[in-house]
Formats: structure tokens, sequence, C-alpha cells
């Protein structure tokens, strides 16, 4: 999130670690970015009229389906994010609505990111399989014609617009 503040030249605001973040502010703010369990304890300040924050992301963990109905009622964009430290963070992102109906969905891949699923073999598939990413926010990958991929260990599958569906872990380490 630093980083984050530091590229696009915003103004940071540090709190202390809390449940709710949004509790002892005492101004409204652009963006914040949360975990699912922040999210849900703040769900009564995000629900008023004139809530804290006029954007949020969320990732870390997956969204419950309850915290998802609970999101339906916000009148504050919520978008989930799907990534992990070793790519330096997000990899996809979307908006999440009312009537979603696929709720493993992730969203797309953001601008510079490469996405692939590959079958048991290592061969890209059209199926289900293993998720590999490609990005300059890889060590050693980069975007151009023989970057590295990197294997999240994930299971997914890419729908034809390029959006990625999680299916859960290709193995037991975290």
């Amino acid at each position: 999130m630093i980083v984050r503040a530091f590229v696009i030249e915003a103004n940071l605001i540090i709190t202390e670690p809390t449940s709710n973040p949004f509790s002892a502010l005492n101004r409204s703010i652009d963006f914040s970015a949360i975990t699912p369990y922040q999210l849900a304890y703040s769900i009564n300040e995000l629900a008023a009229n004139n809530p804290p924050v006029k954007k949020i992301i969320v990732g870390g963990a997956s969204i419950s389906d309850s915290l998802r109905e609970m999101i339906k009622k916000l009148h504050v964009p919520v978008y989930e994010t799907y990534g992990m430290t070793e790519t330096a963070s997000m990899l996809t992102t979307r908006k999440l609505r009312r009537g979603d109906d696929n709720p493993r969905q992730v969203g797309s891949p953001l601008r510079g990111v490469e996405l692939r699923v590959v079958d048991a073999e290592g061969q890209p598939t059209t199926g289900q399989g293993v998720i590999q990413v490609r990005s300059a926010s890889v060590h050693g990958g980069g975007t151009r014609r023989g970057g590295r991929w990197f294997s999240t260990g994930d299971r997914g599958q890419l729908d034809s617009a390029g959006r990625l569906t999680l299916l859960g872990r290709a193995d037991s380490m975290l």
C-alpha cells in the first residue's frame, strides 16, 4: 500500500491495526485496501448514506457468501482482488455488483499481467488447471516473450474474456 501511495502521489493515512479501520477516521478518504475481516467489521459505517471512503479494494483472503450479501447493500464500490506476495501483490480485480453469478470469479488481469492455466503436464489449457502468471513484478519475469512464468499453486480457469475463476489450491503449500 505504501508503494502504491508513492506511485500515484496520494496522501497516505496510517492507522493502528484494527478490525474496523474506519471507526477512528475524522475525515473522508478516496480509497482504502482492507481484508474481508476488516470489511465485515466496517459494514455499519460503510452502509451509511455518507460513508467515510469512496472506493474499497478487498484482498488477502476470499470473501464469504454472507459478506458478499452485505456488500450488495453498500453505497461504496467494492473491488475484489486476487494476488500474492510473490507476485508483488495484485494480479486481478473486479467490481462486486448486485446479481454476481460467479462468486469464485476474481476478475481480469491488471495491465501488464499475463495469466494462463496449465494442465498436469504444464501445457496451457482452456480447461481447469494450475494458474501461472508472468509480469514485470514477478522476479525474473517481464511481459516480453521468453519471460519466466510463475506457478501460483492455485487452481483456476480462464473464461473466453480472460476473467479468472479460482477453484482452490493445487497443493497444500501456503
